[in-house]
């Protein structure tokens, strides 16, 4: 059982069935959509297997250790600067996590041609080779996929 972790509303309504769990992270959201979130959501809300939790990546109760591997989405629009930050925290915690992680960095592009605030490819390239992970692009209609895996 895999569960996804992320602090993207569409991420979440468009990947809620493909996963057990799904734990949104809602520093960032407006309480209006968290309410209307649980309003759709009211079954998965009610079962616990749709969670709502104010922290950031680092907290160690997004990861219960019940379930086999994580997946963290994150997007990279123009506006969204913490990209990096989210990442290097994630593979900062692999000891503590001890589970598989995928990591996907949704609009890979933006950081390319930097569009993205406060994003460089060259830091991930050094985080990425110094921690000696694998990763790969994909390519789709919507743009490029970073994906991270450990």
């Amino acid at each position: 059982m895999s569960v996804l972790i992320t602090d993207n509303i569409n991420v979440l309504q468009s990947r809620l069935t493909n996963f057990k769990v799904c734990n949104l992270i809602t520093t960032y959201i407006s309480k209006d959509s968290i309410e209307e979130l649980k309003q759709t959501h009211n079954q998965a809300f009610r079962r616990g297997t749709l969670r709502f939790k104010d922290c950031s990546f680092d907290n160690i109760e997004l990861y219960p250790s019940k379930f086999e591997s994580y997946e963290i989405i994150v997007e990279a629009t123009p506006q969204n600067s913490n990209v990096f930050k989210v990442v290097s925290t994630v593979i900062n915690m692999k000891n503590v996590i001890n589970k598989p992680v995928k990591i996907s960095i949704l609009q890979w592009d933006n950081i390319v041609t930097r569009k993205a605030k406060f994003e460089r490819p060259s830091a991930y390239a050094t985080l990425l080779s110094k921690n000696e992970l694998k990763n790969s692009d994909i390519s789709d209609d919507q743009g490029i996929t970073k994906i991270i895996q450990f």
